[in-house]
């Protein structure tokens, strides 16, 4: 399957043939804001969340059309601003809010929104990225370090072996089936080598 989906200021646009042609699926509500989520789940739907927004946007046939659903939960009715998020390994959605140490757990069978507040170690600040590894495990990256969750984001805790990014200002995390891929803010690129479980310095520019 070449199907490829991607957003501009203005939509969301679909391509079948990796690419070389693309359609526009869905426009941005005029209310709304840039698209901070896009991707499909694992099982096969699509989802779409804009900024300001408290609708959930799903596709089931590939992004070729889409339903809106707005959500239903705690401050459901006041638009928050989100600085991106991704889709779990079950379907559901976790939004990172801007300015707020804290995330948005998105049930899309609702669709229903739950708050995860107080969840974060004190003194963590705000996430500044997400990523899921091929065993489930979610981490988080912020401006005080890494953490990690064994249950979807409900508890966390500083990850074990941060060795260089103890306290790291983490703008980037990126897993594959056995390394680990992390950008600090100021600049500099580490890998933990899973096998090795060493931190190794990456950095293009040192």
């Amino acid at each position: 399957d070449q199907t490829l989906l991607v957003s501009t200021p203005a939509a969301i646009f679909r391509s079948t043939d990796g690419g070389d042609g693309w359609e526009q699926v869905l426009l941005r509500p005029e209310t709304a804001g840039s698209v901070r989520l896009l991707g499909f789940a694992p099982e096969g739907p699509a989802y779409a969340w804009f900024d300001y927004d408290n609708t959930l946007y799903r596709s089931r046939d590939g992004g070729r059309r889409w339903q809106a659903a707005p959500t239903e939960g705690p401050d459901s009715a006041e638009p928050v601003a989100m600085a991106g998020g991704l889709i779990a390994p079950d379907g559901t959605l976790l939004l990172r809010p801007s300015f707020y140490p804290q995330l948005l757990r998105v049930d899309p069978q609702g669709p229903s929104r739950q708050p995860l507040t107080d969840v974060l170690p004190a003194g963590f600040g705000e996430i500044q990225t997400l990523t899921y590894t091929p065993d489930g495990t979610l981490l988080a990256g912020g401006s005080r370090g890494l953490l990690r969750s064994l249950d979807g984001g409900l508890t966390w805790q500083v990850a074990r072996n941060a060795g260089p990014l103890d306290q790291a200002d983490i703008s980037h995390l990126h897993a594959t089936e056995t390394d680990l891929f992390v950008g600090l803010r100021a600049g500099q690129l580490f890998r933990f080598e899973g096998e090795a479980a060493s931190w190794q310095e990456i950095s293009v520019v040192r």
